[in-house]
């Protein structure tokens, strides 16, 4: 193999596919980029047997050929070049020569037979998304994702593809995130998968341009493919909880917040919030007509309080919640105004953006 390639490309093209890469690999392979130079394209592709990533660039092929070297070391060389193109040769042994300028690496890579490969995507169901709206869906859930091992099915999205429509859903149990979307076209028969954690995680590298999003389905497997990225990635076994069971039927209370002042307000209280695991922190909000009071207090630390003028009306209201819960989906969210539905201090509240996206999150307990 022999090409001459843009080293801003090349170096993009790396950062996109070469994260996949385990640092505990089951072999040796696993831990290189699989280098394809075919026509005018250099085609790359890594993968960990759970999640594969392929995308490819144009590039000057002088002779065609196949080889894989290690992702991270070639990722570090190409980034740290300072010439506008690059030279890349392998030769029969799978040694490389990577030459820009005055700089030249040798690289010792490994044949291209042993890379897993896998075979064209078989697919029973196929749509399409636009990236936009799939990349908004995207970020307003994916931090709500568990991260406990022991809960495997709730550590990835949830998704959900009926009646021309798409719901996403991520939940760690003590808050929930649904955004939900139209597809750009039905599909034959309705579809319901849990998209793993690292999946989401690498597919929000390729979310960019104005391509629709063309996702395709099998019995085990999903594929996504953006422009010139495709990600393939194994499917979550077992059954996504039934989350709509948790969202409250109807509120009692409906409070409209100036987003951007509640999260600086809860983010400067929780300051002082016991420093005990994030998990476990919790401010204080009590309600009172035309306000609020948000407080965190701590024996070890000290206190704070903020307080904002509300449209609040009623009997006195006090719940507390994890300050993380509460500003996450504040940083994703775009309206100037966003609604707080409560009821009283032991059910859900529930956060809100227009008809798209509903969080619903766990109230703590409060110190008596």
């Amino acid at each position: 193999m022999k090409i001459k390639v843009s080293q801003s490309s090349f170096c993009d093209v790396l950062n996109q596919v070469h994260s996949v890469v385990s640092s505990r690999a089951s072999s040796p392979v696993l831990f290189n980029v699989l280098l394809e130079a075919k026509g005018d394209t250099l085609s790359l592709t890594t993968t960990d047997l759970e999640v594969t990533v392929k995308s490819s660039i144009k590039a000057k092929v002088e002779k065609e050929g196949l080889t894989t070297l290690p992702a991270r070391r070639l990722t570090n060389i190409v980034s740290s070049l300072p010439g506008t193109e690059i030279s890349l040769a392998s030769n029969q042994n799978d040694q490389a020569t990577v030459e820009s300028g005055s700089s030249f690496f040798k690289i010792f890579g490994m044949g291209a037979k042993d890379f897993p490969l896998k075979d064209d995507f078989q697919s029973d169901a196929e749509c399409k998304i636009p990236v936009e709206i799939f990349k908004e869906g995207i970020a307003k859930t994916a931090y709500a994702m568990s991260r406990n091992e022991t809960r495997y099915v709730l550590n990835g999205i949830f998704f959900s593809l009926k009646d021309g429509e798409f719901s996403l859903v991520a939940t760690d149990g003590r808050r929930l995130a649904i955004f939900k979307g139209k597809l750009k076209n039905s599909l034959k028969s309705d579809r319901e998968f849990i998209l793993p954690a690292k999946a989401v995680t690498e597919l929000k590298k390729m979310l960019e341009g104005t391509d629709d999003i063309t996702l395709k389905v099998s019995q085990d497997e999903v594929s996504f493919e953006v422009g010139s990225t495709t990600l393939i990635s194994k499917l979550i076994e077992g059954n996504y909880p039934d989350y709509e069971q948790v969202i409250p039927a109807e509120a009692k209370y409906l409070v409209k917040f100036n987003r951007e002042d509640l999260d600086a307000v809860v983010k400067r209280v929780a300051l002082l919030a016991p420093e005990r695991e994030k998990s476990s922190s919790s401010v204080k909000l009590t309600f009172t007509d035309g306000n609020l009071d948000i407080t965190a207090n701590s024996p070890e630390i000290g206190e704070a309080k903020e307080s904002l003028l509300v449209n609040y009306k009623g009997e006195k209201l006090e719940v507390a919640f994890n300050p993380q819960y509460i500003t996450d989906p504040l940083a994703c969210l775009k309206d100037e105004s966003i609604d707080l539905q409560l009821i009283d201090e032991v059910s859900p509240g529930v956060i809100t953006e227009g008809e798209h996206f509903k969080y619903v999150l766990m109230p703590m307990r409060l110190a008596s």
